[in-house]
């Protein structure tokens, strides 16, 4: 599979449940439509060379979360469930019949939420190591007392003099230190937002929003929506020992959905995404062209 190089796509502002939201519409031809959702912090455009790779075929789009990229950020809830809803309304803006859903992490979790919300919504599922955890973490109160990623963020720097000032920060520093450069060029260029005078920038989705997203995550109980999900579907995770490993239920959601196949991709983790894009890609294009000849 062999990526393209195509120029930036259309940025589209749509009103979905009464707020602003801002997704990529890489264009494209061909059925199944395919939509992009992205992890917690990150942004649209890291889908963009997948998008790339897949849009000659199928038309593409990808999604900013609330309180990512140009996505409103005046919400009194960042609870996945929410973000589960405004990915519905994404679909029924656009008309869009039984996609091929993309998703990475907190990405990926929304769109079983979101097809537990409506089934049938999804017609196919591609989950990057999905965010779905045993159930006490749905239980109980969760601050940035017990959830240390939420406190963690927090302390998170957040304002840089130049965008190269910002990639060589992040270069040498986990987990971006693992991505490819071309990754971590679109994050820096497309994930912030100009900062004061001269080249000063800021991140887009601010420490604060990054932080409830995570405490968000606690909010929604997947428990329902898992064990009814039926779309045929692609578990996909790097296969590196790392946190998320030991926390997610990977395994688990194999072991539930009624039509799946798991996936490792070797030297990656939960970034896979972002460290070995042609091999995930790969997978990804062997599944949806699966998806069309089925039919």
């Amino acid at each position: 599979m062999v990526f393209r190089v195509m120029s930036d796509p259309r940025k589209i502002t749509v009103e979905l449940r009464g707020a602003k939201f801002e997704a990529l519409d890489f264009g494209g031809g061909g059925l199944p439509p395919v939509i992009f959702t992205h992890g917690t912090g990150l942004e649209a455009h890291l889908w963009k060379p997948y998008a790339e790779a897949l849009s000659d075929r199928f038309h593409c789009y990808a999604l900013n979360a609330r309180g990512h990229g140009g996505s409103s950020n005046g919400f009194e809830s960042f609870a996945w469930g929410e973000m589960a809803a405004d990915l519905i309304s994404f679909i029924d803006h656009f008309k869009i019949a039984r996609p091929v859903a993309i998703g990475h992490s907190m990405g990926a979790a929304t769109i079983v939420l979101a097809e537990g919300l409506r089934p049938g919504s999804i017609g196919r599922a591609v989950l990057i190591d999905p965010i779905i955890l045993q159930p006490s973490w749905y239980q109980g109160e969760w601050t940035t007392r017990n959830d240390m990623m939420a406190a963690r963020t927090l302390k998170r720097r957040h304002t840089w003099p130049s965008h190269q000032a910002m990639i060589e920060s992040f270069r040498d520093r986990a987990p971006f230190d693992t991505w490819q450069p071309e990754y971590l060029e679109l994050y820096a260029h497309h994930g912030t937002e100009p900062s004061g005078a001269d080249s000063a920038i800021r991140l887009k989705c601010t420490p604060q929003t990054e932080s409830r997203c995570y405490l968000g995550g606690h909010q929604t109980d997947p428990a329902p929506a898992v064990a009814g999900f039926t779309p045929p579907t692609m578990l996909l995770r790097g296969a590196a020992d790392t946190d998320t490993r030991s926390l997610t239920l990977f395994k688990e959601l194999g072991e539930t959905f009624p039509d799946v196949r798991t996936v490792e991709i070797k030297g990656g983790t939960h970034f896979v995404p972002m460290e070995r894009p042609a091999d995930v890609l790969g997978e990804i294009d062997r599944f949806i062209a699966e998806s069309v000849s089925s039919k």
